[in-house]
């Protein structure tokens, strides 16, 4: 198995965009290559 770290910076006051885009959008796509979130986490 193979883990991939990915840090995203985000620019102040868009948290709540960047949220909204990996539920609505992100973890889809990642889901449909195969990927596999296995955790994340915020500063």
């Amino acid at each position: 198995m193979i883990y991939e770290l990915r840090v995203y910076r985000i620019h102040p006051g868009k948290i709540d965009a960047i949220r909204q885009r990996f539920s609505d959008h992100t973890f889809r796509i990642f889901e449909r290559l195969g990927m596999q979130v296995c955790d994340f986490w915020e500063e």
